[in-house]
């Protein structure tokens, strides 16, 4: 997106953290089985959950910096620089992860039962 918006004078920030405390969280992600299972795979480090005021204010911090990325908590500064190496890998031991291919199945099954339902 930054290359594409480059010509125009536009910048692009990336913000990096895990989830946030909401009730769309609270309501969703946690009563989900399937979801928890793909979270449960993710390094327990960065599952730290961010209050919205937190994340907003790193968002508004990098803006008037003109930063390229925010990263919290900090422990996520490592894995969003080293994005490009890291997300191969990444991808790579999960592709082979049977629990993950279920978890996820299970969660397309899900989308595909709420969009029938609403056509």
């Amino acid at each position: 997106l930054a290359v594409e918006l480059a010509p125009h004078g536009a910048s692009v920030l990336t913000a990096y953290f895990s989830l946030l405390e909401t009730e769309m969280i609270h309501g969703g992600v946690d009563v989900d089985p399937d979801v928890s299972a793909v979270l449960a795979l993710t390094p327990k480090p960065l599952l730290k959950r961010l209050h919205p005021t937190e994340a907003a204010e790193a968002i508004v911090n990098g803006l008037e910096a003109r930063s390229r990325a925010v990263a919290i908590p900090r422990r996520w500064q490592p894995v969003a620089a080293l994005q490009g190496i890291l997300g191969p890998l990444v991808d790579t031991k999960l592709a082979g992860d049977a629990a993950m291919h279920a978890a996820l199945t299970r969660l397309e099954q899900q989308r595909t039962q709420l969009n029938e339902g609403t056509n």
